[in-house]
């Protein structure tokens, strides 16, 4: 069940960081990491209620204040809307928030990873 107080208080926040400029909104994934690191500090929640939230929010903020993305009230650009719209729709959202999550808690470490070339004779 989905708190109002806490979508927009999320919803607030970020928007707050766009209009003060206190992100860099050429990025659609730099909107996604912003929503996760507001969203951390609500820690009676679940992961998958995190999810949801991040995935409200971006919608909102994606439509502005007249419920239409693509407008004047727009705080991203169009291009930028498009393309969290896209991720949105395709239900990327999902896995970009848990490769996020999953990164942030030490569960992705690419610096281990090794590729072995091989030789190979015919």
């Amino acid at each position: 069940m989905i708190n109002n107080d806490i979508l927009k208080s999320l919803i607030t926040s970020i928007k707050n960081n766009i209009k003060n400029k206190n992100i860099d909104t050429s990025s659609c994934f730099k909107i996604i990491i912003l929503s996760i690191e507001i969203i951390e500090n609500y820690n009676t929640l679940t992961g998958e209620e995190k999810k949801n939230y991040i995935i409200l929010a971006i919608e909102n903020i994606a439509k502005g204040e007249d419920n239409i993305s693509g407008t004047e009230d727009d705080l991203l650009d169009e291009t930028i809307v498009s393309s969290l719209v896209f991720i949105l729709k395709n239900n990327y959202i999902n896995e970009i928030i848990d490769i996020v999550f999953k990164a942030s808690r030490g569960g992705i470490n690419i610096n281990k990873m090794k590729i072995k070339n091989k030789l190979c004779c015919i």
